[in-house]
């Protein structure tokens, strides 16, 4: 017995229509290009389990899409009845057809959450899946990694720009922002209401008051605020999430981040040798060298000028 058909909507790569994938046999593989659905494919087989092991990372509500929103599975016997597993030999001496059934994917505090599987097979709970994660999950990587390349890339920049204020500027206006929004009304309820159960809690030993905001806004404050996004056009308005976006513009981002990290050929000069360090001989062997060394940083120009232009025609 294998697992046959899967069918997701309302979620990632379907958010706009469903996608529905055919397993050939037992051992099948899914080829596509970036954002067409392997993810939501992958993702979703392990959503549809009420039982797998090891736990799906938590994942971003802002991955739902509008409703419906569902997935559903179902099995299907081995075509060879002598590779047949234990269970679908039990399932055929009980007369049971290969299971199928379907959950909803709906929010909860901010993550998606499969409900109660609708119209199963009696014993959908004896299918226990065995999920192989990624060795690596590139949202997470993204968001601690590349905060401390942005916060670099800032600090270059500032220097490039000073007209601009710089991070100063940037601080300033967003000590600013954060100040209006904490004295919002509606912040300040929430803290007194927190605060009103401290004081229960605690039996009035010391009074304490809970508030929410104060965070202390520094260059790596402003480096977690400014979160990369993915967009297939060049307008903020369309831009998506991580959490949302195919995997595969991921890790493409993570190369470009860095990219962006690498100072421009020839912006940086090459130093020459201060007196006395060997570089200097008599018998000319230290303009040799330095001739080398021109040759070698001239081919290195060359090489990476050559990367860029393949990477503009791919980007074309």
């Amino acid at each position: 017995m294998h697992l046959k058909r899967i069918e997701v909507e309302g979620y990632r790569a379907s958010a706009n229509a469903p996608i529905v994938c055919e397993l050939s046999g037992r051992f099948s593989l899914i080829l596509g290009a970036n954002g067409s659905g392997k993810t939501t494919i992958n993702e979703a087989i392990a959503l549809a389990h009420p039982r797998s092991f090891p736990r799906l990372a938590p994942i971003d509500a802002t991955a739902l899409g509008a409703t419906p929103r569902a997935v559903r599975v179902e099995y299907e016997f081995e075509a060879d009845a002598s590779r047949e597993g234990a269970l679908g030999q039990y399932r055929k001496r009980q007369g049971l057809a290969a299971p199928r059934w379907g959950r909803p994917l709906e929010r909860s505090l901010g993550q998606v959450r499969a409900g109660r599987p609708v119209e199963p097979a009696a014993e959908y709970d004896s299918i226990r899946l065995v999920h192989l994660p990624a060795l690596r999950n590139p949202v997470d990587d993204l968001s601690r990694r590349d905060a401390r390349i942005l916060l670099e890339l800032l600090r270059a920049d500032e220097r490039r720009h000073p007209e601009t204020g710089g991070l100063r500027s940037l601080r300033a206006q967003a000590e600013g922002m954060l100040s209006s929004l904490t004295n919002h009304p509606l912040v300040g309820n929430v803290e007194d209401r927190i605060a009103e159960n401290l004081r229960i809690i605690s039996g009035g030993v010391e009074e304490h008051h809970a508030f929410v905001g104060t965070q202390t806004v520094d260059d790596t404050y402003l480096a977690r605020v400014f979160e990369m996004l993915v967009a297939l056009l060049p307008d903020r308005a369309t831009a998506r999430r991580l959490q949302v976006s195919s995997l595969g513009y991921v890790n493409l981002l993570h190369i470009a981040v860095t990219l962006a990290g690498i100072p421009d050929a020839g912006s940086t000069p090459i130093p020459d040798d201060p007196p006395g360090s060997g570089g200097e001989t008599d018998d000319g062997a230290g303009s040799e060298s330095a001739a080398g060394d021109n040759e070698r940083a001239e081919a290195a120009r060359e090489r990476l000028a050559q990367g860029q232009v393949r990477a503009g025609g791919v980007r074309g």
